[in-house]
């Protein structure tokens, strides 16, 4: 994972992010897929990779309730399920789900595989258990292809209301075989965190993935950006958009605005 700044896609991103990289502003492009069509998105990373960007794609199975038609160009749109459904799922579909990363990641070239996952929970064991089973499918894709896989840590508000919920978790987290870590920490609806306890909460748990030697990809980082480093980050995910300024469900991540 290469070090510093990388634009988060969010509200009609795409041609800002390859403005700011001819300007030479960032090593890399998280491409989502609720922001371009499959085609689109293939088209805009080979151009960003020409300037010289790392390029990751990330699924967003951790806001499965959010659907429009830019998702529904990617087949494995279908896996975006509620919780419920999800973690009943079948050892073939998580072949399918395998399948279908294998597909994406080879085509738009990508530097690593960002695993999906659902969003962590105080008290939900079987979310730990179905985020490890997209994980192992997740890891042995990335394997095959010879990138690195990167585990998605997404802790909502249950989780992030306490050091003890937010250690348990990530001690779960950490016993999976990643090569690094996709995180993203839900604050509360304040565009900038101003909560002392979060802050320093959010450090530390970015601070405890780091200690693991792994690179950390801090999503949504916005105004946290500035710290990111300091507590271990190696790269800070930003995007222009103030629902981009960290992470949120409440605000459905970003707001649609076309599939250039």
């Amino acid at each position: 994972m290469r070090r510093g700044a990388w634009h988060q896609f969010g509200d009609r991103s795409q041609k800002l992010v390859l403005e700011q990289l001819q300007s030479g502003v960032g090593v890399g492009a998280i491409i989502s897929v609720r922001d371009l069509k499959w085609n689109n998105a293939l088209a805009y990373a080979q151009r960003y990779k020409e300037l010289g960007a790392d390029v990751l794609i990330d699924q967003q199975f951790y806001n499965p309730d959010f659907v429009n038609r830019n998702i529904e160009s990617y087949p494995i749109f279908q896996y975006r399920q509620a919780i419920s459904q999800l973690a009943q799922i079948s050892d073939i579909d998580l072949v399918n789900i395998a399948n279908e990363l294998r597909n994406y990641h080879i085509q738009i070239e990508a530097d690593g595989l960002i695993a999906p996952a659902v969003m962590y929970q105080a008290g939900r064991s079987d979310i730990t258990e179905l985020n490890r089973r997209l994980f192992e499918i997740s890891k042995v894709v990335g394997d095959e292809i010879g990138i690195p896989t990167y585990a998605t840590v997404m802790l909502d508000r249950s989780v992030t209301s306490s050091n003890q919920t937010v250690g348990r978790i990530i001690s779960e987290v950490t016993a999976l075989n990643s090569d690094g870590w996709y995180f993203g920490f839900e604050f509360n609806d304040e565009r900038i965190a101003s909560s002392y306890e979060l802050v320093l909460r959010c450090g530390a748990a970015g601070l405890t993935l780091a200690c693991t030697g792994k690179p950390v990809l801090y999503s949504y980082a916005g105004p946290m950006a500035l710290l990111a480093l300091g507590f271990g980050a190696t790269g800070a995910a930003i995007g222009h958009s103030q629902n981009l300024w960290q992470f949120t469900r409440a605000v459905k991540i970003c707001i649609y605005g076309g599939n250039e």
